[in-house]
């Protein structure tokens, strides 16, 4: 509804790709001759891996913006070579801030992009009318942890109250608690995204999500973490990386990459060189694609079940 109205308000003209066009969007946009376009990444990421975001393939595009997923500056780097005479804008926010609450347009000069410590496009500051904060794992202010946000964009709760347990909390002379169920959700309290970001003085970089941190043997690991070492690597287009049960009632990282397997006999040695031994998955599966959900995302569950169907039976 929000590309609808978004479209529609502006007196542009909608125009909705069939399922098999959205396999090649460059030619898409070509074709269709069109001017804007918004999209997760994840469907610039298929472009790029089937070769369909060759330079100077989309000349007519004027406006790009990427949201639902962390964009990679080398993913942003391609699209612009694509999309030379567009504007690229990183936007960020959860449904449950009405769709979006941040963004951050790149300059026109790639020579001037920032360069962050996980290879993704800051997400921008906060809109000016939303009061936002961050806060570490004890519930302190921090510049780093899980952004909070309330005001005008912010939903009322669930529908079911007992949702809303630990997914708001309210603050109170510095200190953070969490809103139980029976406690009703209200203008003062503030939505936990789930995201981990950290400001740098300038913009919010998105640091990854709590429901993708695991623990294994003792040892916290960011998966996104692990896929943006594993993206630096010249042969590895993209990656994904879970972690799956082992034969010890325990856990393992497993990453499915897609790329030119030929050329990446040293990724092993390329990740030790600049990753803890911990977080180097113990298992490295090449693809020629992701498995996608309904909203083009990456489908984590599917590539998990996928991998755990290749374990031999017991």
């Amino acid at each position: 509804m929000f590309d609808l109205f978004g479209a529609w308000g502006s007196g542009a003209t909608l125009v909705v790709p069939r399922k098999r066009e959205l396999l090649a969007p460059a030619t898409y946009v070509a074709t269709r001759d069109i001017t804007h376009w918004y999209s997760v990444p994840s469907l610039a990421s298929h472009a790029r891996r089937i070769g369909d975001l060759p330079p100077q393939s989309m000349p007519r595009l004027q406006q790009s913006r990427f949201i639902g997923e962390p964009l990679s500056h080398d993913l942003a780097c391609a699209w612009r070579l694509a999309a030379p005479n567009s504007v690229i804008d990183n936007v960020y926010g959860p449904t449950e801030l009405t769709i979006s609450c941040a963004e951050y347009r790149l300059p026109e000069d790639p020579a001037a992009w920032p360069v962050t410590r996980n290879g993704t496009i800051p997400i921008g500051a906060i809109y000016q009318h939303l009061d936002w904060t961050i806060r570490d794992s004890a519930g302190r202010p921090s510049d780093e942890g899980e952004l909070l946000v309330r005001g005008p964009q912010r939903f009322s709760g669930y529908l079911r109250p007992t949702d809303n347990a630990h997914r708001f909390v309210r603050i109170a002379g510095g200190r953070t608690g969490t809103v139980i169920d029976e406690q009703s959700v209200d203008e003062r309290d503030w939505y936990r995204t789930g995201d981990q970001v950290l400001w740098d003085g300038h913009a919010l970089i998105h640091a990854g999500r709590n429901d993708r941190q695991v623990k294994i043997r003792g040892h916290r690991i960011e998966l996104g973490a692990v896929e943006s070492a594993l993206r630096r690597h010249p042969a590895v287009l993209d990656a994904a990386v879970i972690a799956i049960p082992d034969d010890q009632d325990g856990q393992n990282l497993a990453a499915v990459v897609c790329g030119n397997s030929e050329r990446a006999d040293d990724l092993g040695d390329f990740l030790r060189a600049s990753c803890p031994s911990y977080t180097i998955p113990g298992k490295v599966v090449w693809a020629t694609h992701f498995p996608v959900n309904s909203s083009g995302k990456i489908d984590y569950r599917a590539l998990a079940e996928s991998l755990q169907e290749e374990r031999p039976s017991q």
